[in-house]
């Protein structure tokens, strides 16, 4: 009687090839796989660009100190300066046709000394969560500065400061604020206001119009938080007031820029209890 061809030698290593095949096969094709996720959790996030201001393009920014809505900007006097309308001051912008110069340390129509210029901006965070794809975000704001025409006793600095605020545009009481301490806390006067996050960068600006210095601030968002409260400024940092009461020296910002990315996630648990034993081990 023949044998089953299911017996036969050379069907039953064909078969036992076919295994290992699959086998082996099955193995990369995990390998590859783990290989393909720890690759994605090894990546850092992308950053998202969700401001790119070179003023090239109207409006203006408005000089009536805080805005009242989000997604303008507004503060003290400032005038947009074209590259073909450059100045003796030697300055050109950064990038592009047109850079913002700061005219004076005080809104339109006040007439007080100034001893900063300030240029303010309010983001609704809910667009940048959604952006960045998560909850968790950080934030970087940043801006190019220069200056021109510097007193030889000026100290002319430039800074950016970022404030995760619980309150909305014209939530925020302007006067109440202009009379804080320095630069303020919108959150500081509203009532039972949890803690907001804030970032600032500061730099003391050289006296070369020819370069352009950058700055960036980077906040860590809470997840109560709904506003950003961007504060680009530049200020004179000697004791001797200038003459006509201004303590401005001619300064410039452009290219100012915010991006937004998720936080980086957590190491799996897997990998926290291998860490956690290797370190008792260690002990």
């Amino acid at each position: 009687m023949p044998r089953p061809r299911w017996r036969r030698p050379d069907f039953a290593a064909a078969s036992a090839l076919i295994l290992v095949f699959g086998v082996l096969l099955g193995s990369l094709a995990t390998s590859l796989a783990v290989a393909h996720v720890d690759r994605q959790l090894a990546e850092p996030p992308k950053p998202v660009l969700v401001v790119a201001e070179s003023f090239e393009m109207p409006p203006a920014p408005d000089t009536n100190y805080l805005p009242t809505v989000a997604d303008c900007w507004s503060g003290d006097e400032t005038s947009v300066v074209r590259r073909d309308a450059r100045g003796s001051d030697g300055v050109l912008p950064h990038s592009g046709d047109c850079m913002l110069r700061f005219t004076s340390g005080h809104p339109r129509g006040e007439t007080y000394p100034g001893v900063a210029s300030e240029l303010w901006r309010f983001i609704a965070l809910d667009e940048l969560r959604s952006l960045a794809g998560s909850h968790e975000i950080r934030v970087e704001f940043s801006a190019w500065f220069n200056t021109a025409a510097v007193p030889a006793d000026a100290r002319p600095v430039c800074g950016l400061r970022v404030v995760a605020t619980e309150l909305a545009p014209g939530e925020v009481d302007q006067q109440i604020w202009l009379k804080q301490r320095e630069f303020g806390n919108p959150d500081e006067d509203a009532l039972e206001a949890r803690p907001v996050a804030i970032a600032e960068t500061g730099d003391r600006l050289d006296r070369d119009p020819a370069s352009w210095q950058r700055v960036a601030a980077v906040v860590a968002v809470p997840a109560h938080a709904r506003y950003l409260l961007l504060h680009c400024y530049v200020r004179d940092r000697s004791d001797v007031p200038y003459a006509g009461s201004e303590r401005s020296t001619v300064q410039y910002v452009d290219d100012i820029a915010v991006s937004v990315e998720p936080m980086p996630a957590p190491r799996p648990a897997r990998e926290q209890r291998v860490s956690t034993a290797g370190d008792a081990a260690g002990r």
